[in-house]
Protein backbone atom coordinates (compact mmCIF):
# COMPACT_ATOMS: atom_id res chain seq x y z
CA UNK A 1 0.00 0.00 0.00
CA UNK A 2 0.99 3.68 -0.50
CA UNK A 3 2.00 5.38 2.64
CA UNK A 4 0.57 9.24 2.43
CA UNK A 5 0.88 12.04 5.66
CA UNK A 6 -1.12 14.89 5.98
CA UNK A 7 0.88 17.92 7.23
CA UNK A 8 -0.48 17.21 11.06
CA UNK A 9 1.60 14.17 10.52
CA UNK A 10 4.78 15.86 8.72
CA UNK A 11 5.25 18.22 11.96
CA UNK A 12 4.76 16.03 14.08
CA UNK A 13 7.63 14.16 12.45
CA UNK A 14 9.51 17.05 12.11
CA UNK A 15 9.48 17.89 15.87
CA UNK A 16 10.67 14.49 17.53
CA UNK A 17 13.93 13.95 17.63
CA UNK A 18 16.27 12.57 14.76
CA UNK A 19 16.39 9.38 16.17
CA UNK A 20 13.18 8.59 17.24
CA UNK A 21 12.25 10.36 13.93
CA UNK A 22 14.47 7.69 11.90
CA UNK A 23 12.84 4.69 13.83
CA UNK A 24 9.41 5.78 13.69
CA UNK A 25 9.87 6.24 9.70
CA UNK A 26 11.27 2.69 9.43
CA UNK A 27 8.00 0.97 11.16
CA UNK A 28 6.00 3.36 9.08
CA UNK A 29 7.19 1.86 6.06
CA UNK A 30 7.03 -1.37 6.94
CA UNK A 31 3.48 -0.62 8.43
CA UNK A 32 2.40 0.08 5.08
CA UNK A 33 3.60 -2.70 3.30
CA UNK A 34 1.38 -5.04 5.07
CA UNK A 35 -1.22 -3.18 7.23
CA UNK A 36 -3.20 -6.07 7.89
CA UNK A 37 -0.18 -8.14 9.56
CA UNK A 38 1.01 -8.94 12.96
CA UNK A 39 2.58 -5.91 14.35
CA UNK A 40 3.75 -5.71 17.87
CA UNK A 41 4.04 -1.66 17.45
CA UNK A 42 0.73 -1.78 15.97
CA UNK A 43 -2.68 -1.87 17.91
CA UNK A 44 -6.14 -1.37 15.59
CA UNK A 45 -9.30 0.65 16.79
CA UNK A 46 -11.16 -0.52 14.36
CA UNK A 47 -11.05 -2.25 10.81
CA UNK A 48 -9.46 0.85 8.92
CA UNK A 49 -7.87 3.00 12.27
CA UNK A 50 -5.50 2.62 14.71
CA UNK A 51 -2.31 3.58 16.14
CA UNK A 52 1.53 2.71 15.34
CA UNK A 53 3.95 3.00 18.70
CA UNK A 54 7.58 4.04 19.48
CA UNK A 55 9.17 4.68 22.53
CA UNK A 56 6.71 8.05 24.33
CA UNK A 57 5.49 8.59 20.19
CA UNK A 58 2.35 7.81 18.46
CA UNK A 59 1.33 8.00 14.91
CA UNK A 60 -2.57 7.59 14.19
CA UNK A 61 -3.18 5.75 10.96
CA UNK A 62 -6.23 5.35 8.78
CA UNK A 63 -6.18 3.29 5.62
CA UNK A 64 -8.06 3.65 2.97
CA UNK A 65 -9.04 0.31 0.74
CA UNK A 66 -10.63 2.10 -2.37
CA UNK A 67 -7.59 4.08 -2.85
CA UNK A 68 -5.02 1.47 -1.71
CA UNK A 69 -3.69 3.68 0.93
CA UNK A 70 -2.49 3.80 4.54
CA UNK A 71 -2.62 7.91 5.60
CA UNK A 72 -0.76 8.85 8.45
CA UNK A 73 -3.64 11.58 10.42
CA UNK A 74 -0.86 12.72 13.47
CA UNK A 75 2.17 11.67 15.01
CA UNK A 76 2.61 13.54 18.68
CA UNK A 77 4.04 12.02 22.07
CA UNK A 78 1.48 10.15 23.78
CA UNK A 79 0.29 12.67 26.17
CA UNK A 80 -1.22 14.57 23.73
CA UNK A 81 -1.67 12.37 20.34
CA UNK A 82 -5.48 11.77 21.16
CA UNK A 83 -6.48 14.99 22.39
Amino acid sequence: MRLVLTRQATEGLNRMPVRDRMALGQKLRQFAEDPYGAHAFAKAFSATEGRLRHGQWRAVYRIDKGVVTVTIVRVAHRSEVYR
